[in-house]
């Protein structure tokens, strides 16, 4: 038994050093608008697959007893800007190689995809997590790197139409004489940490449907985007307009200290998303803001505080 895990380790350890040479030359790429979709190849485990290494060195030594509990996890990142993200953002991919893989199937988690809505990714990632079950017994990371490429291109597509027939309608209520610019507002509060007052966050942002997120903890970032006349009540909300069922008053609203109006009359906005809570790694909302296009904002809005 412990043979065949070995074994199964020599194989995913040469198709990762494998991918990495095939996808090494593209890491610098900076794409230009009409190039294809660009990938890059990266090892989250690097421990883990040092570690792997040296088990397999070990077991030439046939003294040597290693048990299968010690067999490593090895996982890898798949970075890609799509040819249909006008923005050419980085869409994200973690796949996980469990002990036995590749009789094991890989498990995927799709990180983030350009544009994507939270369901939409989660439907994309039980697709592709379906593709890597059926190819259990086989390397499968070549052929989920492709399912990523081809399956994302069109989800994007997809969405694009969405907005576009959003603005469309956009531009109807525009006759009608309703408010339809739009804003970026980013929140600084020194500290979000009630359990209830974070799901009114989420849950004001959800029914005034506005995108964005919301990073608890210290400090607390309240990033939101939507019409601006919807961003402004929800400002007003979350500072202490008690006027509103659930606003948190006067003396929460003295937290508040940093708003900023960012971007009036824009048409393409970078979260698409419905809005969300991330948690309190102030890194996990720096990816996503990096990843759609905002990095310069977060810089500017959070990190000077």
């Amino acid at each position: 038994m412990t043979t065949d895990y070995i074994d199964a380790l020599q194989r995913s350890t040469e198709e990762i050093h494998t991918l990495s040479l095939i996808y090494a030359d593209e890491e610098d790429i900076k794409p230009q608008e009409q190039e294809p979709a660009i990938t890059r190849f990266f090892i989250l485990s690097e421990n883990e697959y040092n570690l792997a290494q040296l088990r397999l060195l070990k077991s030439l030594d046939s003294t040597t007893i290693i048990d299968k509990l010690d067999m490593p996890t090895l996982s890898v990142e798949i970075v890609t800007k799509f040819q249909s993200d006008e923005l050419r953002r980085d869409s994200r991919m973690h796949i996980t190689l469990p002990p036995g893989y590749p009789d094991r199937p890989a498990e995927v988690s799709i990180v983030s995809v350009a544009g994507l809505t939270k369901s939409r990714r989660e439907d994309f990632s039980s697709s592709i997590n379906e593709k890597s079950i059926s190819l259990a017994g086989s390397e499968a990371l070549m052929e989920l790197i492709q399912y990523w490429q081809e399956n994302g291109e069109g989800l994007i597509l997809s969405s694009n139409n969405n907005d576009q027939e959003m603005f469309l309608n956009s531009e109807n209520s525009e006759a009608s004489g309703d408010d339809i610019s739009c804003s970026r507002l980013w929140i600084w509060v020194h500290h979000i940490t009630n359990t209830t007052r974070r799901k009114d966050i989420v849950q004001e942002a959800k029914e005034l449907s506005l995108s964005g997120y919301l990073k608890h903890g210290y400090p607390g970032i309240v990033v939101v985007e939507g019409k601006t006349k919807l961003c402004d009540e929800y400002v007003q909300w979350i500072k202490g307009n008690k006027s509103r069922p659930g606003g948190f008053g006067r003396n929460w609203g003295h937290h508040v200290r940093g708003q900023v109006l960012l971007v009036e009359d824009e048409t393409s906005p970078a979260f698409s998303n419905e809005f969300e809570d991330v948690g309190e790694d102030l890194s996990t909302l720096a990816s996503l803001c990096r990843d759609n296009g905002v990095e310069e904002e977060f810089r500017q809005y959070v990190m000077q505080h």
